[in-house]
């Protein structure tokens, strides 16, 4: 804690802490524990209260923005005067109304509308006219008429309803009259007609697909070569003869089981300079893949 300054005592009995804030040059919580070091109980400060003469003469003709700037005050003290005063603040109304919608007038009825509409529905009246449903409406109840109601009669079945519909299904009645799957559904119940049941074909059994192989068709390995050489080069294959990839090839390099050159690696060898090269490897004359495997 900063050191209390020596006239502490005299401005905390007369300032509040935001006041003394910017004389010490000191943040709220240092200030109150200097307090609480020196039980001193800082003043409550209370603004000032504006005075408002003729508020009530201005008040129901101005805003509270303006009189807040009359009065050299915020809107908030205003509001808190006008509702001491028990006034309602003054609302000026937007220059911006809302113009009245333009309603196009009623059509009229036509002159013999009662000798035409006598027995017709709204509907037909609407239909008839070119006009809506609320207009020809309007019209019924100008005139004090009641209009028809109309009541749809249902289809009956065709004649020759029944040859088909023994044997037919309901699609292809539907493709046949025309008409929906629910009106071929009624006229079976009003003739007394089921659907005909037709047998479904069994499923076929679901058989596993052969396994395919989807890869290079493997080649027949060939006979072990047991050739002085064919040794040796098994011997280089092996990891203690240092993995090579070794094949017989011509002369040229291409690959024949039957050449009398060898490919090691990238090397191109004859005969006699492979098996030397396997003997520098640790190879033996008449070393056996087979003895080699049972000594490792």
């Amino acid at each position: 804690m900063r050191p209390i300054p020596h006239n502490f005592d005299e401005i905390a009995r007369t300032h509040s802490m935001n006041q003394m804030k910017p004389i010490f040059g000191a943040c709220n919580k240092t200030i109150r524990q200097w307090l609480d070091a020196t039980g001193i109980t800082p003043p409550k400060v209370t603004h000032p209260r504006h005075d408002m003469p003729g508020l009530e003469k201005l008040a129901p003709t101005h805003s509270v923005s303006e009189l807040a700037a009359h009065f050299g005050c915020s809107d908030s003290v205003v509001y808190r005067r006008l509702r001491e005063l028990g006034i309602r603040p003054f609302v000026k109304q937007s220059l911006h109304r809302r113009r009245p919608r333009n309603h196009p007038a009623k059509i009229p009825a036509p002159e013999n509308f009662r000798e035409i509409a006598q027995g017709k529905s709204v509907t037909a009246i609407a239909k008839m006219f070119g006009r809506n449903h609320s207009t020809a409406a309007r019209w019924f109840a100008e005139h004090g008429m009641t209009p028809a109601i109309v009541t749809k009669v249902a289809e009956p079945p065709p004649a020759d309803f029944d040859d088909h519909a023994w044997t037919e299904t309901n699609v292809k009645l539907c493709k046949r009259y025309n008409r929906s799957d629910s009106l071929i559904t009624r006229w079976r119940r009003v003739r007394g007609i089921p659907a005909p049941k037709f047998q479904r074909k069994a499923p076929e059994p679901k058989t596993k697909p052969a396994i395919v192989w989807r890869g290079p068709k493997p080649t027949q390995i060939g006979q072990r070569d047991d050739s002085m050489a064919g040794r040796a080069a098994e011997y280089l294959r092996m990891p203690r003869g240092g993995g090579w990839r070794v094949n017989r090839c011509k002369a040229d390099g291409t690959f024949d089981p039957k050449g009398d050159h060898w490919r090691v690696g990238r090397m191109l060898l004859t005969e006699e300079a492979m098996l030397e090269m396997a003997s520098r490897k640790g190879w033996q004359a008449f070393d056996t893949l087979h003895n080699d495997r049972r000594a490792a």
